[in-house]
């Protein structure tokens, strides 16, 4: 542990002599075992699923970890179902600890992003109109600031820890209810779709409920989900589609049949005649 004033000159030699460490979040996060040992020492016995369900939801942040669990002591379940919201602990932690120490413009920046499952800088900028977007991804990614750096086939994309964008979104559907509003939600799914990420334009065109737009980029990309083995996630799309949608479009039909052909027969061979 080196103080504050430690001159950086200092620092670097004791890296170099094997006298200092770093310890970075990568290495502070809790893994499954590490989370299921301080459920148990709290009184909670999580089954392996739970475990990496609520991993999954915290990203190993201790503190939301304590969080939830605490939640739970009171409400008698843990809230790690997708679609369950944060406890109002968590949401509470968050404006007073991280959200609050932001300027306005950053606050802005990220209640304007909150509803993007995954973006680039170039998305960020376009969507909340901030020329600094890229910096100010990357400053926040760097500093392990609830944003995590993903490096995709697509290129260099950034996401928003899972509590975090929970909280974000409360936030906004009170202070910035444009933010999370269908058209946004369209012209993100827009972006999205345009720099290769369908996966996420799908989930919000689903929450926009504009079903004739999912329906058209599902029945775009079905061939490519195939070839790649990703039938099951084509299944759950077209699961999402109202019956009249996929009932009316021979390509999404045909779609149904594949992804479904070996898992359900019967059902493949229904949407196939």
């Amino acid at each position: 542990v080196t103080s504050r004033s430690e001159p950086p000159a200092s620092c670097a030699r004791l890296r170099v002599t094997g006298e200092m460490a770093c310890v970075g979040w990568d290495d502070l996060r809790l893994d499954e075992n590490e989370l299921a040992s301080i459920a148990r020492m709290r009184g909670h016995a999580l089954p392996p699923e739970a475990a990496a369900g609520m991993r999954e939801r915290t990203q190993g942040w201790a503190a939301g970890i304590v969080l939830l669990l605490e939640h739970a002591k009171l409400s008698g379940r843990l809230a790690e179902l997708p679609g369950d919201a944060a406890p109002q602990g968590v949401f509470d932690y968050l404006a007073g600890e991280i959200f609050a120490r932001f300027d306005p413009k950053m606050q802005a920046f990220l209640l304007r992003i909150a509803c993007l499952p995954r973006m680039t800088a170039e998305i960020a900028q376009s969507l909340t109109g901030e020329p600094k977007a890229a910096r100010l991804l990357l400053n926040l990614a760097l500093n392990n600031y609830f944003v995590s750096e993903v490096q995709s086939p697509e290129g260099r994309s950034f996401q928003l820890h899972p509590l975090m964008r929970e909280f974000l979104r409360a936030r906004a559907a009170q202070e910035l209810p444009e933010a999370i509003g269908a058209k946004q939600l369209q012209r993100a799914a827009g972006l999205l779709r345009a720099a290769g990420h369908a996966d996420a334009a799908v989930s919000l065109l689903a929450e926009a409920r504009n079903w004739s737009e999912a329906a058209g980029v599902i029945a775009g990309e079905a061939d490519a989900m195939l070839a790649q083995g990703r039938s099951a996630t084509l299944a759950t799309w077209l699961d999402w589609l109202p019956q009249a949608f996929a009932a009316g479009d021979r390509r999404l039909l045909l779609a149904q049949g594949d992804c479904r052909l070996y898992a359900s027969p019967r059902a493949a061979r229904r949407a196939y005649e």
